[in-house]
């Protein structure tokens, strides 16, 4: 590990719980899940020694990217969404 802080821990706090708002409460494209997404993409960063080819900027974007990439997500499968509209 590199034991670089890019984000202080409060501001984290603060940011996660605005993503946990955006996120629909439903049985599996919910907070939770972008939380396993998260913890999930850190431990392959790991294994891939993510330090010796990812830049910060990079590294934090993808970390991010993973925590709110369902956030809106309504519960419902893209055919069902086309059926129904």
């Amino acid at each position: 590990a590199t034991r670089r802080i890019w984000i202080e821990f409060e501001t984290l706090s603060a940011f996660a719980g605005i993503v946990r708002t955006g996120y629909h409460d439903n049985p599996y494209h919910n907070f939770t899940h972008g939380c396993d997404v998260l913890a999930s993409c850190y431990r392959i960063l790991l294994q891939v020694h993510w330090e010796d080819w990812l830049s910060d900027i990079d590294t934090v974007s993808l970390l991010v990217s993973s925590l709110v990439h369902d956030i809106g997500h309504p519960g419902k499968t893209n055919p069902f969404l086309v059926e129904t509209s």
